[in-house]
């Protein structure tokens, strides 16, 4: 029998979320291909759990404030919300026994046996979740070691903003398994997604890291919440000049510190109402308007927060990689130069300079910049910035150097975390 699946307005959704119960939103367009493909999973769960839970979809396109109310950062992007507030969220696609699991572990139980039965493939993502680290096996964790050690030894390791694997080199959880995709690197590796967006995150790259680190992990433990104790860790790193970073902003200081309140709560064993973490989200967009340039770090810290407000499941391929490494990153070499004596005007002078390109360079009939003019304007900027030109080069030059006890700092607190973390039950 078929179960529908309700499209909403701006205005059904209110009454959706008035009508109580259990509210499962898929946040989609019809541009997404990830969003098509998982469509029709949604259709196959819906029978299964029908008079538990009720499926709504949201195109974003169509109701873009609705989709900047709902922070959508990133699509599909599935919201459940019990009796109106929201409990949780997930980024990116998942197979049918994922989608069941992660119901399951928020007390969303099926009412009907499954409509259809799973694939090879999905048992084989579901059995990622089996096992623990390397799915218990010390000898799938030697193959997977050395192999990555072998690519950091002949320096096929390298650091990016978004994982990739492209001939033979690639970031370090792409190395890993030879794939960026996070569904690959959870069913080769038994590892939750967020472990190998904190690998990057640490700045493992070289053989003595590998080494060192992967070392740490013992197979069949329970590691999922490593990545999050490491964003901990970093946010309350008290050598960090966090204030100075922020501009002593007072709202973007205080979603620091609101942040690392709650999770110490969570910690404690305290039940967090889940309308605290999405105040912190709800923080996030007034900083961002109107848009000033020269505020790049603290956009770039809001955004962070609000994609781990609340923490989101470890399998969260989009939700991890923008928080460590789109924004993390980008942080990580602000810091440094904080550390260094930049003043906030120079740290947002990068920005500030491709908006003063953006503001004077034509365009051609094809939509591209006019290249005569822009090495005209190329020329300018730079000498009119020769002061910035000359120390943002030599920040550059000297960058490994100067990161380098952040992040030996940094993975010695990874270690700790992965030799702490208990068996998977």
């Amino acid at each position: 029998m078929s179960v529908p699946i309700v499209d909403v307005t701006a205005n059904s959704l209110e009454d959706e979320l008035r009508a109580g119960g259990t509210l499962l939103l898929d946040c989609w367009a019809d541009w997404c291909v990830p969003c098509r493909t998982l469509s029709p999973l949604l259709e196959r769960l819906a029978p299964e759990y029908e008079g538990t839970l009720r499926i709504a979809k949201l195109d974003i396109q169509a109701y873009p404030q609705l989709a900047e109310r709902l922070a959508v950062r990133s699509i599909p992007l599935l919201v459940l919300f019990k009796d109106g507030e929201e409990q949780v969220r997930h980024t990116g696609t998942q197979t049918l026994p994922q989608l069941r699991q992660w119901l399951g572990r928020h007390g969303i139980q099926a009412t009907a046996p499954a409509t259809a039965p799973a694939t090879a493939a999905d048992d084989a993502a579901a059995a990622a979740s089996l096992g623990g680290a390397f799915y218990g096996d010390p000898e799938l964790k030697d193959f997977l070691m050395q192999r990555l050690r072998r690519h950091a030894a002949t320096g096929e390791v390298v650091v990016s903003r978004f994982p990739f694997w492209h001939e033979g080199k690639g970031t370090v959880s792409a190395a890993l398994v030879h794939s960026q995709n996070g569904q690959v690197f959870e069913r080769v590796s038994g590892l939750p997604f967020s472990l190998g967006c904190a690998l990057h995150f640490a700045g493992v790259m070289v053989e003595e890291h590998v080494t060192e680190v992967l070392g740490a992990i013992r197979p069949g433990s329970d590691v999922d919440g490593v990545a999050p104790a490491l964003f901990e860790a970093w946010l309350d790193d008290a050598s960090i000049d966090w204030p100075t970073l922020l501009e002593h902003d007072p709202a973007v200081v205080e979603l620091r510190e609101g942040w690392l309140r709650l999770r110490r709560a969570e910690r404690a064993g305290e039940a967090v109402p889940r309308a605290h973490w999405h105040a912190l989200r709800e923080v996030v967009q007034p900083l961002r308007n109107p848009r000033d340039p020269r505020k790049g770090a603290q956009y770039a810290f809001a955004d962070m927060i609000a994609g781990l407000s609340p923490l989101p499941e470890p399998g969260d391929e989009g939700a991890w990689v923008g928080a460590l490494l789109l924004m993390g990153i980008q942080l990580q070499h602000q810091i440094l130069q904080v550390d260094q004596g930049w003043s906030g005007e120079q740290i947002a002078t990068d920005e500030l300079r491709f908006h003063w390109f953006e503001q004077r360079a034509r365009r051609d009939a094809e939509g591209n910049l006019d290249q005569e003019q822009l090495r005209q304007l190329r020329a300018q900027w730079e000498g009119e910035n020769a002061d910035w030109m000359r120390l943002n080069d030599g920040f550059w030059r000297r960058m490994p150097e100067l990161g380098t006890p952040r992040a030996d700092r940094l993975r010695a607190r990874l270690v700790e975390l992965l030799e702490a973390a208990p068996p998977a039950p």
